[in-house]
């Protein structure tokens, strides 16, 4: 029997991350695109982010991130503000109850990483993480 190759078996665990995640998030009734635009969006500290600037960062269309964006408006999980010096453009930041729903996000975050890696002793871990990063690397 022929093994996978190693880009076969990354995508697979990136599908299995998006079902254990997906399966966290039910709750709140987000998916694992949503989710992702949110922990971008917290990590710049309500700094406004442009959507093209989320779209490049996911390496999603336009047509699908306004559609995510659109729902997370309308869950009031972000709102559209003026960004200051260019008065066409607005930028996306989260709302209060995003920012009260960060420490869940967190737990989730974990939670999910604890289940894709519970078959990896922490020195695996460890091994997995500098191999990653060295691949991504630029």
């Amino acid at each position: 029997m022929k093994k996978e190759s190693i880009a076969v078996l990354i995508k697979r665990l990136e599908l299995k991350s998006e079902r254990v995640t997906a399966s966290h998030l039910k709750e709140l009734d987000l998916s694992v695109a949503q989710y992702r635009i949110l922990l971008i969006l917290l990590h710049h500290q309500g700094q406004p982010l442009r959507q093209r600037d989320i779209e490049a960062r996911l390496g999603l269309t336009n047509p699908t991130v306004t559609g995510l964006v659109q729902k997370l408006e309308a869950g009031a999980w972000i709102h559209r503000v003026s960004i200051s010096g260019d008065k066409r453009s607005k930028g996306l930041v989260v709302t209060d109850q995003a920012k009260s729903a960060q420490e869940r996000f967190e737990t989730i975050a974990k939670k999910s990483q604890k289940t894709l890696l519970e078959h990896l002793e922490v020195a695996e871990r460890k091994d997995l993480r500098r191999l990653l990063e060295k691949c991504l690397e630029e």
